[in-house]
């Protein structure tokens, strides 16, 4: 490194800064950067320095602080959502193993009814009988109907 400045050096600075080196440089300048060693280093330094960027610019391809602290933002809401729901999630299934429970129960209970009206003729004959197997088949295709449509909504929610 040279320790006597150049006269030219601001010059050349200046060219090298507006990117008009050594293309848009004068005559003159090119001239006497070939003949100057401060001149040459610092015309050498800067071109290896500038090359040195635009490589760096490609492979440094960050995303804007915009974009980042919206993602931040918006992961940190899907995260405190979820805590929020996990209560909500475990009460609804607690709700469907209680539902089940208590139908299972109900079976369990009613069995003799149950198996005395399973145990008949498909088509009955008597109308008192017809009409427990009318309101046994409607609660059936009602339960079947509201279950599937709660298993619908929970499933859809994933």
């Amino acid at each position: 490194m040279n320790s006597m400045p150049c006269e030219r050096e601001e010059e050349l600075a200046e060219a090298l800064r507006m990117e008009r080196w050594p293309e848009g440089a004068p005559r003159e300048l090119r001239e006497h950067v070939a003949e100057c060693p401060a001149c040459t280093e610092l015309a050498l330094v800067a071109s290896c320095l500038r090359r040195d960027a635009v490589a760096a610019e490609g492979e440094a391809d960050l995303p804007e602080a915009g974009f980042v602290w919206w993602k931040a933002r918006l992961v940190a809401r899907r995260a405190a959502t979820e805590r929020a729901m996990r209560p909500v999630m475990v009460a609804q299934k607690a709700g469907l193993v209680a539902g089940a429970l208590a139908a299972a129960g109900l079976a369990a209970w009613q069995w003799p009814v149950l198996k005395e009206w399973l145990g008949g003729p498909i088509f009955p004959t008597s109308s008192h009988s017809s009409l427990w197997m009318g309101l046994l088949a409607a609660s059936l295709a009602g339960t079947l109907v509201v279950a599937g449509i709660g298993l619908y909504l929970i499933w859809s929610e994933r």
